[in-house]
């Protein structure tokens, strides 16, 4: 590879340190990536009120299920670079990189045709509370008029985390939420555009970082991003084996997606005050889930490389590394949570209406910290490996067999109602962390071959 800025070695490094100090840019990125939605949910919620909130929470899980479909591409990529990094396979980074692009656009104009076209039917689907319709309509429109722009994004992250770089995502990520957080002001506070100003804040911000990441790549990893449009033609064998591992992972995103979809639409049905108290919960709940997110990225890409590299007990020791720093991180954001609900919930909505209800849901929403921080962390090891279809399974259990259906027994049978809801929610990761300990503790994933040896 180019010898300029030559991200951390991920193959030679100590495991735990290592682990930290490459996982800790992905952190902050994670947090100013997740202050676009917060931002928005915070602004919207104090100048839109309830009804701004319902639509932005509502809609958004939209926009990442028609997201996660055609971001197979970056999912897949990222695997595939990470071991052809390891490898020191400079050909191969550079192909993966221009087919997924390519791939990447066709996805993303094909999604936002389909979501533009079917908006009524769609936010009709989901039943948005009459209040919230306008609102969602607005967010859900300018979202998906501008998929490209989220889909290039990631797909250049997902090239950078691949590699082993997780500060300069992080660098692209704070002129995002500067920009972001200037920009919601002026379109929700200033101007009263509500929801969909919250969206239009978001896109040119991406933008922004979009435009800075394209010429850092061109200038400082020269080759692997050119103008010349036979970079970009689309590689048979190489395509076939990011969509091979991208199209499972889309598709586990899109299952958790749609599951939230779906048992939000059981919310809706409780009211506008039920739609915005989960709307805050589900909030606080994804900030304090950052720190295992950002933790399972460094994980992946560490044991990808490391297999890689060949030394796959060092990829083992790196997962159960990452095992006893999430389980940490859960107990303290649980603590947190369950202590100072009030001033957090007051983050997002004042409402006294709301409050309450918000409160309540968030204490069962936070049980999600400890499944989450063994699921995450195990799963990346499936992830390392290029066995996304297990992946999917796991996601499966977690979206349709545990949170869906778990919604519907506790609410339709046991009439437990909201708390029912709240508390399949917040067990939704339990038995996908069981199946996805057992599958790492098997040893299984040692057993399967490297991408690179499929000839590519």
């Amino acid at each position: 590879m180019s010898s300029a800025k030559q991200p951390l070695d991920l193959t030679t490094c100590g495991i735990t340190g290592g682990l930290i100090r490459f996982s800790l840019p992905f952190l902050a990125s994670s947090i100013l990536q997740t202050m676009y939605s917060t931002v928005d949910t915070i602004i919207v919620g104090q100048f839109a009120g309830s009804a701004g909130l319902a639509a932005v929470n509502n809609v958004s899980y939209i926009c990442n299920a028609a997201s996660n479909i055609g971001l197979g591409a970056s999912a897949g990529s990222a695997v595939l670079i990470a071991q052809y990094f390891g490898a020191k396979n400079e050909a191969g980074v550079h192909r993966t990189v221009g087919t997924a692009l390519s791939i990447s656009t066709i996805m993303a104009i094909v999604i936002s045709l389909i979501v533009c076209v079917f908006i009524n039917p769609i936010l009709t689907l989901v039943n948005i509370p009459p209040e919230a319709r306008s609102e969602a309509h607005h967010y859900l429109m300018i979202r998906a008029a501008c998929f490209l722009i989220s889909f290039f994004y990631c797909s250049i992250t997902s090239l950078l985390r691949g590699m082993g770089d997780s500060k300069r995502p992080l660098y692209f990520s704070a002129v995002a939420s500067i920009a972001n957080v200037a920009l919601d002001l002026l379109f929700v506070a200033g101007f009263r555009w509500g929801a969909g100003g919250a969206a239009l804040a978001t896109e040119i911000s991406e933008l922004f970082a979009l435009v800075w990441a394209f010429l850092y790549l061109r200038k400082h990893q020269p080759g692997i991003l050119t103008l010349n449009p036979s970079q970009y033609r689309i590689h048979g064998p190489t395509a076939k084996m990011v969509l091979k591992i991208g199209v499972p992972s889309s598709f586990q995103y899109l299952f958790i997606d749609l599951s939230f979809v779906f048992v939000n639409s059981i919310i809706n049905g409780f009211g506008l005050i039920a739609a915005s108290a989960v709307a805050v919960g589900s909030k606080v709940v994804n900030l304090s889930q950052i720190g295992i997110s950002a933790l399972s990225t460094g994980v992946g890409t560490m044991a990808g490389q490391n297999i890689g590299a060949g030394k796959p007990e060092r990829a083992g020791r790196t997962i159960r590394v990452g095992v006893r720093i999430a389980l940490v991180i859960a107990i303290v954001m649980f603590t947190i949570i369950q202590i100072f609900p009030v001033p957090l919930v007051k983050l997002f909505n004042r409402d006294p209406a709301a409050l309450e209800e918000s409160i309540r849901c968030l204490r069962y929403l936070s049980l999600m910290a400890f499944p989450s921080a063994f699921f995450f962390i195990y799963i990346s090891i499936a992830t390392a490996v290029g066995f996304t279809t297990f992946s999917m399974f796991c996601h499966i259990l977690d979206g349709v067999v545990v949170r869906v259906a778990l919604s519907l027994l506790l609410t339709e049978v046991f009439g437990m109602g909201l708390v029912g809801v709240y508390l399949a929610m917040g067990l939704a990761p339990s038995l996908s962390a069981v199946f996805a300990a057992v599958y790492f503790y098997s040893g299984a994933w040692k057993k399967r071959k490297l991408l690179e040896a499929n000839g590519l």
